[in-house]
């Protein structure tokens, strides 16, 4: 399992921006948390996802470079594992 360092939260689970579905929920520093709502343009280098971010209650845009690893909650990544 691979692992990233958090800030305020330590290390969690991540896994590749590219493998990012739908449903799938993202873990910033200080335990931000926000769920993929749609992937909005996929490109051979950066993925723009649609994102609602449980915080603000308010739906962003981030675009993370395909090979960057990105944090996701251990539910998230239990799901990938099956």
């Amino acid at each position: 399992m691979e692992t990233i360092q958090i800030q305020s939260v330590g290390k969690v689970p991540a896994i590749p921006a590219s493998s990012l579905w739908v449903d799938d929920i993202i873990v910033f520093n200080f335990g931000h948390l926000a769920k993929v709502t749609d992937v909005a343009k996929i490109t051979k280098a950066f993925t723009t996802f649609i994102l609602f971010d449980y915080q603000t209650k308010s739906e962003c845009i981030r675009r993370f470079k395909t090979t960057r690893l990105v944090a996701v909650t251990s539910e998230t990544y239990k799901r990938r594992a099956k």
